[in-house]
């Protein structure tokens, strides 16, 4: 404002010099005199603004960032992160905007449905932008002195301004740390033991990422300045995890309302949401909209589990529960008198019991090549006279991943023939070629950027042996199965998981071998003690009948296996004679219920198309 005034009377002066000049100047005379007065009035303006600075605070702007690459500075990337920051700052903001609008609008059009989501998401008021340092880029020399530079160092000493800076290191081996300084950031009035004057970040694997997190810390650190928000009892990471799994949910929502399919990446994305979203249920972060989304990305899921409706209305009671003012704990203990006094148990379907120990299905780490058999007596006795089979088959299975690293991998997969590899349908991510239908039947698509990575750890590739895949050398949609051509697995000593042949009858012993990772749909017991994700694991189970076939698989045959995201494409073993007979494609679910697992039939027989093509090079 002030700036604007001063420029007003500046104009106003010049013009009433021009025309009470009393000589007659020549015109081009008149317009030098106009560049100069313009040129000094430029000055006085940055002064003026200087002034402003010094007795206003100014909005925060993102600083100076020194990034470095294995000690050498990288002024590139610095300035693509700022621009970044700044981009998914408001990115962030104009998200949770707009979905208040959208909330408005639904509560104004129809009471009870707003009565679910009446509460407006929380959003920074502030906007964010990159500092200026006006002064230090002006040139003014007076008798060799800058007094740009000099008058720019004593503002910054009377006044500093309200700028965010930062100190980047890649170390080049995938994973970027960060220290982020914000001397001027609000107060922390819940968490006061999490300083957002100084921020670190650690272990990020892409500057977009960096970046996101930052963005999100930013707005955090405005929020918890709030006395009034109730919101930010939550942790700054705590927040930024709902915030990727809220970006995720909307972005996915708005593709499904323009009834567009959801790709594997979406479904990727999806996974990983709902991993942020189970990991917050279980620390009991009390944030009511936590459940909400919670309901919401359940909704998005086009492979829904049994459980999954009950899972919602859980989910929606809680919200409700805590919109009415009850606290976390509260709401849920609402639930639970409310369930004993009043169970409803569905006529169509009958009581599931207990799951006895017995029953249990555990997920066992391959560690150095061997099953670990784990305590149950069960599995045990039939895991242990296979345990040489078991091997043969873990050292044939790896992880499938896009090579340019954006993800830790999108599935599980394994060998059958010399340098082929056999995975699900869907894990590969086809893209499509001109003139060539999607849903055409074994037909040959061309292929994203891959990796096949054999390993234990998808997290971790000191140890991983890594190939890439060349092409599709056989793609059945029916049957729910993509065949790769790997070249270098043979060379390398990877032989073929032995295959048998037919799928054994209900009860029989099955196993399923594959990379699992953070489900929400997987009961917590199966995943305990020292879970982690990412990790190959054997997951037995037995042969089930089912009342329904999945509809895109007709030919799958299930099991009860506990299963996770991760394992699509991993073997199905027959534990009576080590050699593996299907591939599962999904399912899975927890130990409260009984488990559903679909799997396709898999056999030697079905090689013999996929072999010919490389024996005839």
């Amino acid at each position: 404002m002030l700036l604007f005034i001063f420029m007003a009377c500046a104009t106003a002066f010049i013009g009433w010099l021009w025309w009470s000049d009393p000589q007659p100047i020549p015109f081009t005379t008149n317009l030098a005199k106009l560049a100069y007065a313009g040129l000094l009035v430029l000055v006085a303006g940055m002064l003026v603004r200087e002034v402003d600075k010094v007795f206003q605070s100014a909005k925060p702007g993102i600083g100076g960032f020194q990034f470095a690459r294995q000690g050498q500075p990288d002024a590139t990337r610095s300035e693509a992160l700022r621009a970044m920051i700044v981009q998914r700052h408001g990115l962030i903001n104009q998200s949770f905007r707009r979905e208040n609008l959208l909330r408005e609008a639904r509560l104004a059009r129809d009471a009870q449905a707003g009565a679910r989501d009446v509460a407006p998401l929380p959003f920074a008021t502030a906007s964010l932008g990159f500092s200026t340092e006006s002064l230090s880029k002006l040139e003014l020399n007076v008798q060799g002195i800058n007094f740009g530079k000099l008058l720019d160092s004593m503002r910054r000493r009377v006044a500093p301004p309200n700028e965010i800076t930062g100190h980047v290191v890649d170390t080049g081996d995938g994973r970027i740390s960060a220290v982020v300084r914000w001397s001027k950031a609000p107060r922390n009035a819940h968490q006061p033991l999490e300083d957002n004057r100084l921020m670190t970040f650690d272990d990020i694997r892409r500057d977009s990422d960096l970046a996101a997190r930052i963005a999100c810390a930013l707005i955090w650190a405005e929020l918890v300045s709030d006395q009034d928000g109730a919101v930010f009892k939550m942790r700054r990471d705590h927040y930024c995890l709902w915030t990727e799994a809220f970006l995720t949910w909307q972005r996915l929502r708005d593709k499904r309302a323009a009834d567009l399919t959801l790709n594997i990446d979406d479904l990727g994305d999806l996974e990983r949401a709902r991993d942020n979203l189970k990991l917050l249920i279980g620390q009991s972060v009390e944030f009511a909209e936590i459940y909400q989304l919670h309901a919401n990305l359940i909704q998005l899921d086009p492979t829904p589990l049994p459980n999954d409706p009950g899972a919602i209305a859980e989910a929606r009671a809680i919200y409700a529960g805590m919109g009415r003012g009850l606290t976390l704990e509260e709401a849920r203990q609402t639930l639970r008198v409310a369930a004993v006094a009043q169970p409803v148990v569905s006529a169509a379907e009958p009581v599931v019991p207990p799951v006895s120990s017995g029953d249990f299905r555990p997920m066992l780490p391959v560690i150095n090549g061997r099953v670990q058999a784990g305590t149950v007596a069960a599995v045990q006795e039939v895991l242990t006279p296979q345990a040489d089979a078991l091997a043969q088959v873990a050292a044939a299975t790896g992880f499938l991943r896009l090579s340019d690293g954006d993800q830790p991998m999108r599935g599980t997969g394994f060998v059958v023939a010399r340098d082929v590899v056999v995975t699900a349908d869907f894990v590969p991510g086809y893209l499509q070629a001109p003139g060539i239908a999607m849903a055409a039947n074994l037909t040959p698509l061309p292929l994203l950027r891959m990796e096949f990575s054999v390993g234990e750890d998808a997290q971790d590739d000191r140890d991983n042996r890594v190939f890439a895949v060349r092409q599709v050398l056989l793609r059945d949609k029916e049957a729910g199965l993509s065949f790769l051509h790997v070249p270098g697995l043979a060379a390398a000593g990877i032989g073929p998981a032995p295959l048998g042949d037919g799928v054994p009858g209900d009860g029989a012993w099955l196993a399923v071998l594959g990379y699992p990772v953070n489900d929400p749909r997987v009961a917590g017991i199966e995943m305990q003690p020292g879970w982690r994700p990412y990790i190959k694991r054997l997951m037995p189970g037995t042969r089930v009948a089912v009342a329904s076939a999945w509809a895109d698989y007709p030919q799958a045959f299930g099991h009860d296996a506990t299963t996770a995201g991760g394992t699509a494409g991993a073997p199905v073993i027959d534990l009576d004679t080590g050699t593996v007979i299907g591939l599962h494609l999904g399912g899975g679910s927890g130990t409260q219920e009984r488990r559903r697992g679909f799997a396709a039939p898999f056999s030697t027989g079905m090689l013999s198309a996929v072999i010919a093509p490389l024996e005839r090079r």
